[in-house]
């Protein structure tokens, strides 16, 4: 699927307010940060939805993920500095840690069915805590079907 300019845009701002304030803006936001409308810019969620390049709420339409980061609290949160994101999972929250280039962060997993919370520390850039296991529920090649679960 190519993407139109649009969409870029629209992608490259939400990207951007995630990094900067933990939050995707809204599809109206959106629009008026592009000088666009609404609809538009509700079309190009839409082709980034079904290109993989975002991940919208099945019941609002609006931005939910934008891997690695969670539009929502989880349960599990990257901390650095003053600042603090969402991730879907462990592995994404590992994978921000990287995309961020944090020197300094602590990954917080608040723990959930079968597994107990647990902090890892970054310290200059490297995981200190090297033992665990990250669990992936289904294989990879599945994890579109139910993006949200997996």
């Amino acid at each position: 699927m190519i993407l139109e300019v649009l969409d870029r845009a629209v992608r490259h701002r939400v990207y951007a307010a995630l990094v900067a304030s933990a939050r995707a803006p809204t599809a109206a936001s959106l629009a008026q940060l592009l000088s666009v409308k609404r609809n538009d810019v509700r079309a190009a969620l839409e082709r980034l939805h079904a290109a993989h390049a975002l991940v919208l709420d099945a019941a609002t339409r609006e931005v939910r993920m934008a891997l690695p980061f969670a539009n929502a609290s989880t349960a599990y949160r990257v901390e650095s500095g003053d600042q603090a994101w969402d991730a879907n999972c462990a592995w994404d929250a590992l994978a921000m840690v990287r995309l961020l280039d944090l020197r300094q962060a602590r990954v917080l997993d608040w723990g959930g069915p079968g597994r107990d919370s647990r902090v890892l520390t970054v310290a200059e850039g490297q995981l200190v805590e090297r033992d665990g296991v990250i669990s992936f529920p289904r294989p990879a090649w599945r994890w579109w079907e139910d993006i949200g679960f997996t």
